[in-house]
């Protein structure tokens, strides 16, 4: 089981590398500038810079939390989950790739998933009613 996770891992991100390697060298000078990113898949696409953008954010989301997700389990991976995408999205949202409104409604999404559980673990019941 764990070498097949391996296995998948490795085959995502040797799928999804070419593309920054191919971004890093159209620039030119061969330096990646990271605010460009965006606009260069936008322009490669055909589509706008603010798709782009969330598409370069998706494509980081899935390098760094696809490989996690898939290695780590137990009682607390989603705590680590959540966290782990919390600062892949505020990175992303640092970055100017995608908007901080779009990192408002993520949290706000996220309060609402669990006001449930924290109201329950305030009140003792663990979850019965």
């Amino acid at each position: 089981m764990r070498k097949t996770t391996l296995l998948m891992c490795a085959v995502l991100l040797s799928a999804i590398s070419p593309l920054f390697i191919q971004i890093s060298f159209a620039q030119g000078s061969g330096q990646l500038n990271l605010m460009d990113i965006p606009e260069y898949l936008g322009d490669k696409l055909g589509i706008g810079p603010f798709a782009g953008g969330l598409l370069a954010t998706a494509i980081l989301v899935m390098m760094i939390m696809l490989p996690s997700a898939m290695l780590i389990r137990g009682k607390h991976a989603s705590l680590f989950m959540l966290i782990e995408g919390l600062c892949i999205y505020g990175f992303c949202t640092a970055i100017v790739w995608i908007p901080i409104w779009l990192m408002i409604v993520l949290c706000m999404l996220l309060a609402l998933l669990f006001s449930g559980n924290v109201r329950d673990w305030l009140s003792g019941t663990g979850g019965k009613s």
